[in-house]
Parts: C-alpha cells; sequence; structure tokens
C-alpha cells in the first residue's frame, strides 16, 4: 500500500472535513479527492466482495468504529491529471453517537490491487447544550423534539432535533441557523404538530422558523424590534401560534431602497448658465 503522501505515479487520495467539532447525530461530511497522476484515465470499481473505497475509523483509544453495512460506492472515472471529489456522510456509515475524539482515512484499490491512503483526520463529537425540549404525538408515534445550541468554534448555533420515542432512534439533527447567546430562543408547538421556533439571529434580527411534522423547514422569516418591544411567541387558545411585538424584515426590500437612494444620489448636479 502507498503511503501517506505518496502516489508512485499513480493516486493521490486527501481527504477534508469541514471543522473538528460535531454533535451525536448530525451529519459529518467528509471530501475525499482524487488526483489521477497515471498518465491514463482511472477507472475506480470493485465487486461483490470488497469496495474499492474503504473508510476507517477508530475511537480515541484505537478501537476500530465498525460501519452499519459493508460498503459499496459507484464507479468512478478520474481523468489524466485531474482531480475529483466525492462527498459522503460519515454518520450515516457509522453509528459516531458516542463522545470523544476519532480518527478516519480512506484507503482506494485499484482494480490492478494497488491500494493508496491517505493522510489521517480527526474530529470530536461532543457535547451541546439542551435548551427545549417536547414531546410530540403524530400518527399515533411519540417523537421528541429539541432544539440543542452548539457552538463549534467562535459562532454559536440552533440545532433541531427528532427522536422516534419508542424506538429511541434519533432521526433528524442539523443545524437551524446562527444564534446569539444573550437571549433565549422560544419555541411552541402549533395545532398542526410544527414547531415554531424564535430565535436572535443577530443583534437587531429574529429569525422566526417553522418546522413540519416530517422535520423539514417549510418557513423562514426575520423580523425586528417593532413598535411595542421585541418579537415573542404567542399562543392562542386555538392552538393557533403566531409572532407579535415585531416587525417582519425584508433583506431584499432594503437591498432595493438602498440601491435607489444610491441611484438619486449619482444623478449629476442641474447646470445654470
Amino acid at each position: 500500500m502507498a503511503s501517506q503522501g505518496e502516489s508512485f505515479g499513480q493516486l493521490d487520495v486527501d481527504l477534508q472535513i469541514g471543522r473538528r467539532q460535531f454533535i451525536p447525530h448530525e451529519p459529518i461530511p467528509l471530501s475525499i479527492q482524487l488526483t489521477n497522476r497515471a498518465g491514463r484515465e482511472l477507472l475506480l470499481h470493485g465487486d461483490s466482495r470488497k469496495s474499492w473505497l474503504n473508510v476507517v475509523i477508530s475511537d480515541q483509544r484505537g478501537n476500530p468504529v465498525a460501519p452499519y453495512k459493508p460498503m459499496a460506492f459507484q464507479a468512478a472515472k478520474v481523468p489524466v491529471g485531474r482531480a475529483v471529489a466525492k462527498q459522503i456522510d460519515l454518520n450515516s456509515l457509522f453509528p459516531l453517537h458516542s463522545f470523544g475524539k476519532y480518527t478516519v482515512y480512506t484507503v482506494v484499490t485499484l482494480p490492478t490491487g494497488e491500494a493508496f491512503q491517505s493522510p489521517r483526520k480527526t474530529f470530536d463529537i461532543t457535547r451541546g447544550r439542551t435548551v427545549y425540549e417536547q414531546r410530540v404525538g403524530l400518527g399515533g408515534k411519540a417523537r421528541d423534539y429539541r432544539l440543542i445550541s452548539f457552538a463549534p468554534g467562535r459562532t454559536s448555533y440552533l440545532y433541531f432535533q427528532a427522536e422516534l420515542v419508542d424506538e429511541r432512534r434519533v432521526v433528524l439533527t442539523y443545524p437551524i441557523g446562527e444564534l446569539l447567546q444573550n437571549k433565549a430562543p422560544e419555541a411552541t408547538v402549533d395545532r398542526a404538530g410544527k414547531l415554531n421556533v424564535l430565535y436572535l439571529g443577530a443583534p437587531d434580527r429574529y429569525v422566526h422558523v417553522l418546522i413540519d411534522s416530517t422535520g423539514k423547514v417549510v418557513k423562514r422569516t426575520i423580523y425586528k424590534r417593532g413598535p411595542s418591544g421585541d418579537p415573542r411567541l404567542t399562543a392562542f387558545a386555538n392552538g393557533e401560534v403566531k409572532v407579535a411585538g415585531g416587525m417582519v424584515f425584508d433583506p431584499e426590500a432594503q437591498k432595493a431602497r438602498k440601491a435607489k437612494i444610491r441611484k438619486i444620489s449619482e444623478r449629476p448636479s442641474l447646470l445654470f448658465d
């Protein structure tokens, strides 16, 4: 096997991970870059016994993490002297639910049997802070909705998570948007089973997100402070939920107004004899 950083005139394999820290169950995107230095087109393919691409993960103790099932990837062509990238989600391939540091590398095997290993990359599965949790009954099945605050770097994000209670299985975890921590998010479920979330996304901007029963964001509206104060969620006796106390903010309309003002200011001055 070619060692890390060695291609022997055939293939370079490199990895990129968007960031170093993730919370359990969220997608972990891994980009695998393949550079062809063989002087001919490379067709990468496996068979029923072995995949041409193998992803290897170990935990912080060095123990291998077994994938959910044997790996099988579609064949790929790498043109002469070109680089191609393949994107995969590690969380869909491996049970990466325990906290700790993990190491990942890949091995690409050519049809000739030659194998090339990528450099190793590390990432951490760490804990977020649950700021909201509500159990909802939908279609005879109970689900737990959660909002999780997580800061993988200098920026904090608000995550949505859904878990099937009976199966004890988390089915969705994804970031809703950037979150300012100086005000706690608000959330409530309306009569249709939709989760209403209101959070501070910028110093003077609130974001209202509506998430349907499938866990999909179906509406996103930006608000700013109104004459009666900051925006807030208001639940009515009939189960309806609305945003009160703020004004809808339209970024595109604001851009149009600024552009109009700029055009007026750029008009030439009137000339008088």
